[in-house]
């Protein structure tokens, strides 16, 4: 390897460390382990991030969503709302998506071709 493809490789393990010690994904962490903890509010979850996925794909091909599943969606997203571990996994999972995709939009925007 080159100094430089060492520096990067020095500086990726650096970003690693500060993202593994910070608040948000230990935060991350915690909520994951509560929900792998509870198979109801675990099933909960995976049905309506399931069902999301379903929804997103269909919008993104234009095809039709029947009134019933968006009916479905929202007693799901009601169920995982009204569930602690659920809601508090989803939020925090949320955030932590937040910042994985700030990084990303960082290290994009440092880009020059």
């Amino acid at each position: 390897m080159t100094n430089e493809t060492d520096l990067i490789i020095k500086k990726a393990g650096e970003l690693g460390e500060k993202i593994s010690q910070s608040e948000i994904f230990l935060s991350y962490k915690k909520a994951s382990a509560e929900l792998m903890a509870n198979q109801d509010s675990f099933d909960k979850v995976k049905r309506f991030t399931r069902l999301s996925a379903v929804m997103r794909e269909k919008q993104q091909y234009a095809e039709e969503i029947t009134q019933s599943e968006m009916d479905e969606v929202r007693i799901l997203a009601q169920n995982v709302f009204d569930d602690e571990i659920a809601n508090n996994y989803i939020e925090v999972q949320n955030a932590f998506s937040s910042l994985m995709n700030d990084i990303f939009m960082e290290i994009e925007m440092k880009k020059t071709f």
